[in-house]
């Protein structure tokens, strides 16, 4: 019973430590749980304290341009004010003479009617006065006008609303050709009409060199001036028809380089269909060759086949006539010993024996002489034929050849018709090309030339110094460091303006890599 007890007590004093071990583990993770909370805590008072720092930094930034329009708007409020000094200085200039005038002719007329001003002064006086103060007006009017035409022109249309074309160019083009054709007479046009302004301006100038002569020549003095004022709206009418062309050009461009575009599609796949067409026929043609260059090996075969023949039939020619002369040679031999023998039978035995040993000799050359000369005539009979035979070959063959060679020659005349229509495709391609890469140049330019206007014409609120740390800066930085290698999807997808084609964005990113 003892020992059981103390197993017992044993096993409860275990439990407990393991109890005790465990409420220690609960505590060490609730300590642990409370020191997490609290970093979490600090961490979130972190990024509210930079969140802060960022809206103070954004605020701040807010107030420098707040700072900065506002700096503009005092800067142009002090040029207006020093306009309207300016002005109040001439029109005191001006009311200066006219009283100085007035002064004058008062003077002379109280030495005449004794100091007494008559209504006829002032009516002259009012008179004097308003013709100074439409000369003013006249003056401010024209100035004004002609600086900003003069700066539209130079610093725009001079710089921006231009063709873009280059000497060495294709002239096939249609729109920057008809566009530079009208520049060029604009040019002129205005030119024209600027150099007649200013004769007349000059002759303003000359007639109110003195203050006598512009109010004694007053009538020709407005007409001049009505004059200048109707030759501003033609120059103003010759910038607009500019600015106008200018606004459709780039449309017109894209227009026109889609045309060349489906052109040149049409004239790339004519051309690889021209180019199957002339290989066919190239290969028809060499075909038609070989089999040409076989039978002319033919026909000299033949030819020297039938002069094999004719040589043969020569030497059995001479053949023959050698064997009929030694044929006709024995038979006289022969003549002549049987006269001999037939006058000498009487004679004795052995000269009867001689003779007729003789003469059975020359009958037997005779027999193998008609023997060989029947050889010689069957050989030549069939010579003849082999002849003939080789003949008939000979025109067949050559007919096929005059044929094959005929059939060639047309294969020959097609084959240079599709190389000159092949030729003819690729300069057409090539030049197709060359017109597609000046107007994407002229598009380019275009483009580039509308953003420069837009970064010009942005607002001022838009504006930051360069190297300026600003949030926007700070996003841009973030972006493209998450962004790496992945630019290229998002640079498809990007909105642009002006708008950028698929094509020019992948030019853009074949450029960069």
């Amino acid at each position: 019973m003892a020992l059981g007890e103390e197993v017992v007590e044993e096993e409860v004093v275990v439990e407990e430590e393991d109890v005790v071990e465990e409420e220690e583990v609960v505590e060490e993770e609730k300590v642990v749980e409370e020191v997490e909370v609290v970093e979490e805590e600090e961490v979130v008072k972190e990024e509210v304290v930079v969140e802060e720092e960022k809206v103070v930094e954004e605020e701040e930034v807010v107030k420098e341009e707040v700072v900065e329009e506002e700096k503009v708007v005092e800067e142009e409020e002090e040029i207006a004010a020093k306009e309207e000094e300016v002005e109040e200085e001439e029109s005191r200039t001006v009311l200066y003479n006219v009283s100085f005038i007035s002064d004058e002719d008062s003077g002379n007329e109280e030495q005449m009617v004794g100091g007494e001003i008559t209504e006829k002064q002032e009516e002259e006086t009012i008179i004097v006065s308003e013709i100074f103060t439409r000369a003013k007006l006249f003056d401010r009017l024209i100035t004004r006008s002609i600086n900003d035409l003069q700066k539209i022109y130079k610093d725009y249309l001079n710089k921006h609303c231009l063709s873009f074309l280059q000497e060495g160019d294709p002239s096939g083009l249609k729109v920057p050709n008809s566009y530079e054709k009208n520049i060029q007479k604009w040019r002129q046009e205005i030119q024209n009409e600027y150099t007649i302004l200013q004769c007349q301006l000059t002759e303003l100038q000359d007639l109110g060199v003195s203050l006598l002569n512009y109010v004694s020549t007053i009538d020709r003095v407005s007409q001049v001036m009505s004059e200048v004022l109707d030759f501003l709206p033609h120059i103003i009418e010759l910038i607009k028809l500019w600015l106008i062309e200018e606004e459709i050009y780039l449309k017109k461009i894209e227009d026109e380089l889609s045309s060349l575009l489906r052109n040149k599609s049409r004239c790339s796949k004519a051309l690889r269909q021209q180019h199957v067409v002339v290989k066919e026929v190239r290969g028809n043609y060499q075909q038609q060759k070989f089999i040409s260059q076989r039978l002319w090996q033919d026909v000299k075969a033949t030819l020297q086949e039938k002069k094999v023949l004719e040589q043969q039939e020569n030497i059995l020619k001479n053949n023959l006539n050698v064997t009929e002369s030694e044929l006709s040679l024995k038979k006289s031999t022969r003549a002549d010993a049987e006269v001999q023998f037939q006058s000498h039978q009487s004679t004795s035995p052995m000269f009867f024996d001689h003779w007729t040993d003789f003469i059975e000799k020359q009958e037997l050359d005779i027999c193998q002489l008609r023997l060989r000369r029947d050889r010689v005539k069957v050989e030549w009979s069939r010579l003849i034929k082999s002849k003939y035979y080789c003949q008939r070959k000979l025109d067949d063959v050559d007919s096929k050849y005059q044929s094959c060679k005929k059939v060639l020659d047309q294969m020959e005349s097609k084959l240079q018709k599709e190389e000159d229509d092949y030729l003819k495709l690729e300069r057409d391609l090539d030049g197709l090309i060359a017109k597609v890469d000046v107007l994407e140049r002229i598009r380019e330019q275009k483009i580039q030339t509308h953003t420069i206007e837009t970064i010009f014409m942005k607002p001022k609120a838009l504006e930051s110094e360069p190297n300026s740390d600003t949030t926007f800066d700070k996003a841009s930085s973030l972006v493209a460091s998450e962004i790496g290698k992945d630019w290229i999807c998002l640079y498809k997808i990007l909105p642009f303006r002006p708008t950028r084609d698929i094509r020019s964005r992948m030019r853009d990113i074949e450029s960069r890599n």
